[in-house]
């Protein structure tokens, strides 16, 4: 099992759950109006409400890509980059935690799938997160405005998706880097970048965590104001 797995396998089920809830919901605006009125919610008073519909396009954009980024071998996807390498897992679904575990690893790419790999880390490596980050972005902010959420953990909960992509990003950095002076070692890079795929997993799956918590927080407010 790769560290993918550790966010992407309850992942799945955290969106079905999700979407339980959105379609419930969806379905009770048709009848009736929210328990708690628009004007009466703090965190929503000054701003548009984020809508379950909206959620559940960002979630369709994520999917697709996902599909077409991890199944099919198209150009600059992560299968493209497997077949060009022989089939050895890219760093950020295998991390490597010492300069030499990952040289070893640059080696066995070989010179083609080092390209195609480097090439990707600035193409699709970027596009695919950008689709995930409006997708927890909205889906924290739909559950926070179900949940009223009005205070300093708030601000923080909407952090998390944003802080998530830039660790992203700076681990495509450090891949750009390491394979761009490959075989000159770069020992602090090589050291350090499988910690920031750690990290990187470890915020994508808090940001997940945290819209579940507060989602529930939400409904559970709710069932306590209706008894």
């Amino acid at each position: 099992m790769t560290s993918e797995h550790f966010v992407f396998v309850p992942m799945v089920f955290l969106i079905g759950y999700f979407l339980g809830g959105f379609m419930s919901t969806l379905s009770a605006h048709t009848s009736a109006k929210n328990t708690t009125s628009e004007s009466d919610n703090p965190v929503i008073r000054n701003a548009k409400p984020t809508s379950g519909k909206q959620v559940l396009a960002a979630l369709t954009l994520f999917l697709a890509m996902f599909v077409i980024t991890h199944v099919f071998a198209l150009p600059y996807s992560v299968q493209a980059v497997k077949e060009s390498n022989g089939g050895v897992a890219i760093l950020d679904q295998s991390p490597s935690f010492t300069n030499e575990e990952v040289y070893s690893r640059l080696t066995e790419f070989g010179e083609s799938g080092r390209a195609v790999y480097k090439r990707f880390v600035y193409t699709t490596d970027v596009i695919f997160p950008l689709t995930l980050l409006l997708f927890l972005v909205l889906l924290v902010r739909y559950s926070r405005e179900k949940a009223s959420f009005n205070h300093k953990f708030d601000k923080i909960l909407l952090l998390l998706p944003f802080v998530w992509f830039g660790i992203d990003m700076l681990e495509n950095t450090m891949t750009f880097s390491l394979i761009s002076q490959y075989p000159r070692p770069s020992v602090v890079v090589g050291d350090v970048i499988g910690y920031v795929t750690v990290a990187k997993f470890s915020l994508l799956l808090s940001s997940i965590l945290a819209s579940l918590f507060i989602y529930l927080y939400g409904k559970s407010n709710l069932v306590f104001r209706a008894n």
